[in-house]
């Protein structure tokens, strides 16, 4: 139902890995900003910037995943796509 509403509003797959892959990135760049912006505190809190936002990304994968196959049953997944050939 979500899946299907995020659908109707324009999201598609691609777009969730893209937020995936953008959020890695900025999993990198909160861990160095912590550790350069915040001297003192230590790298455990660093750390925890870095883990707060990493988790971020599976979400926006497992998103892209449901967007995907929703795509997939609605036809409308955009690319090229070989037919399945049987086995024989």
């Amino acid at each position: 139902m979500i899946v299907k509403k995020m659908h109707d509003m324009g999201v598609k797959s691609e777009h969730a890995y893209l937020a995936a892959f953008a959020s890695i990135g900025l999993t990198v760049a909160s861990w160095a900003g912590s550790l350069k912006m915040e001297p003192g505190t230590g790298l455990a809190r660093a750390d925890r910037w870095g883990l707060f936002v990493g988790e971020w990304a599976p979400t926006f994968f497992g998103l892209g995943l449901a967007l995907s196959h929703y795509e997939q049953n609605d036809g409308s997944l955009t690319g090229a796509v070989h037919p399945l050939r049987e086995a024989g």
